[in-house]
């Protein structure tokens, strides 16, 4: 692999352009292309961050002309699973915003076909990067607390009202509601921190007038036996989240962002000895050019959509859905 890692774009809109940012502050990186079917995020993508890229409507023009070494991908939901594998094809690595794919089976084949042709695949899942997320999931799994017995998580967004009249209201592009877009954070970090695996899902939802879920909430039942409650609150006059984990031993907090652990009773701030933190973005660099740790991989993107996934079908025919991860 060469020194500089050779990128490409698909999807700039106002995501796509915030990895731009990201990348393009990173000196091992070069932009060589981007590609979107829509020219005035072309024009406002190549004005902030790639003055030198090519400019492609077509995804597939962009990876048939130009000679790559990854690619990153933030396009609708639903059609990640095309530009995703297309790239893998082309024997690119590739950095996919979330969720990695909308279908269980799409899942499981793109872990299997970047593990055959051993090409990195990082979900821009940033919490994996963030100090103190990075730190509940060490304190899990040194053991002190003993084994997790019940996580209680919830999110709160204006995500009814801010996303009306966005693909992201339209199931064919977005695949579902918040429980897909930022719920699928909270879904993601609950399994990565604890690494729970799932046996059953139950969920009900709420659309409102919409085709989507606003409302989503989930009991699950874990292999072992541990279980979870996590609420996706979608119709919020406010932006909230939290995550609490009990175990044997103890029991953690994380409440926007700051991290908490209980000590005699009481729930005790951690300022000290959090691991640093960077970007999925500057991760994924490094896992591909310096052979660096994948802390966001394809698996994790698997473990979130069959949850999803189960929770949609569960919310739609009123029964649990049994799992097998």
């Amino acid at each position: 692999m060469a020194r500089s890692l050779r990128m490409a774009f698909i999807g700039v809109g106002g995501n796509g352009r915030h990895h731009l940012r990201l990348l393009n502050s990173l000196r091992e990186v070069k932009l060589v292309a981007i590609a979107d079917t829509n020219q005035e995020n072309l024009r406002k993508a190549q004005a902030e961050s790639a003055p030198k890229a090519n400019l492609y409507a077509d995804y597939r023009d962009l990876l048939r002309k130009e000679e790559l070494d990854a690619v990153g991908i933030s396009t609708p939901h639903t059609l990640h699973y095309e530009h995703v594998m297309a790239s893998l094809r082309r024997g690119l690595h590739v950095l996919v915003e979330k969720p990695m794919v909308y279908e269980t089976t799409h899942a499981r084949r793109v872990v299997r076909e970047a593990k055959t042709r051993g090409l990195v695949v990082t979900v821009a899942y940033q919490r994996h990067f963030q100090p103190a997320f990075r730190w509940v999931r060490r304190r899990l799994a040194s053991g002190a607390l003993g084994p997790v017995h019940f996580v209680s998580a919830v999110q709160s967004q204006g995500w009814y009202r801010g996303t009306r009249g966005s693909w992201r209201q339209d199931p064919s592009l977005s695949g579902g509601g918040q429980l897909w877009d930022s719920g699928s954070h909270l879904m993601d970090i609950v399994h990565w921190m604890t690494d729970l695996r799932p046996a059953e899902v139950f969920a009900f939802e709420n659309k409102f007038d919409t085709r989507v879920d606003i409302l989503d909430a989930l009991s699950i039942r874990y292999r072992g036996g541990a279980l979870a409650s996590i609420g996706i609150v979608g119709h919020s006059v406010g932006w909230h989240e939290e995550i609490a984990i009990w175990c044997d031993n103890g029991a953690l907090l994380i409440r926007e962002g700051n991290v908490h652990e209980m000590v005699q009773g009481r729930w005790a701030p951690i300022t000290e000895g959090l691991p640093p933190g960077t970007s999925p973005d500057e991760a994924f660099v490094k896992a591909v050019l310096h052979k660096g740790p994948n802390d966001s991989p394809p698996e994790c993107g698997l473990i979130t959509t069959a949850i999803s996934h189960a929770a949609q079908v569960s919310a739609q025919t009123g029964e649990p859905v049994k799992m097998r991860l």
